[in-house]
């Protein structure tokens, strides 16, 4: 598996481990309204569901609520870049938060204050169309050279392997947006520092080179020969 991807998941579990406990008042309680707690619950929870579902196979499942958790992570990076806007979006109505607030209104925000990291319109909607919506081109969990579409329950290193570098990505900017609202010191450091772990860990294989990984994979394995000598 190379030298990427242990480090990786070494990371990941540390990195969820660290939500977790941000999210449970571990290392001291703010005594708050905990909202800022409850969103690194959430970003916790999915996490660690996606970290089982790819785990077991189930790639496209874990990729569609990596997508919840890179839309969590793009909020918080909002808010911790402009503290009005947490104020708003606390205020706001559930209309209003659906018109200002949304996936895209969101992104289009992080781009006007020229924010260069998050999760951008190409991924966000990769993370769509292979995690969550319905095409006529979908196929389910086609993540292997042979180009066959599976159920899931079924080992696929493509598949691992993005929908490993996706979660890793997101959880890593959602502590990384986190950090930046935490009242602890001791908090905002963990967070800060198990982001920049995690994200320097993520390999090259990610959901939007995928069809060229693919090729790549099936090209090597060509190469190679069948796997049998012919009788």
């Amino acid at each position: 598996m190379g030298v990427n991807a242990p480090a990786c998941l070494e990371q990941l579990g540390q990195a969820l481990n660290t939500l977790s406990g941000a999210a449970c008042c571990r290392w001291g309680c703010s005594n708050g309204d905990h909202l800022v707690e409850y969103l690194l619950g959430r970003a916790a929870s999915n996490g660690h569901a996606a970290y089982r579902l790819f785990a077991h196979g189930f790639y496209d499942e874990s990729l569609a609520l990596t997508r919840s958790i890179g839309e969590l992570a793009n909020l918080l990076l909002l808010f911790g870049q402009d503290s009005s806007a947490l104020v708003d979006w606390r205020g706001a109505t559930r209309r209003e938060r659906l018109g200002k607030f949304s996936p895209a209104k969101v992104r289009e925000r992080l781009e006007g204050m020229n924010f260069r990291i998050g999760i951008d319109r190409d991924r966000y909607a990769a993370l769509c169309e292979i995690g969550v919506h319905a095409t006529p081109e979908t196929k389910p969990n086609l993540h292997s050279p042979d180009r066959r579409p599976r159920l899931g329950a079924y080992f696929q290193v493509p598949g691992a392997m993005v929908a490993m570098n996706e979660l890793a990505l997101a959880v890593g900017l959602a502590m990384a947006g986190g950090c930046r609202l935490v009242t602890d010191p001791a908090v905002s450091e963990k967070l800060n520092d198990g982001s920049v772990h995690l994200i320097r860990c993520i390999g090259g294989i990610t959901i939007l080179n995928l069809p060229a990984a693919l090729e790549a994979f099936r090209v090597d394995l060509d190469a190679q020969g069948p796997a049998f000598p012919a009788l």
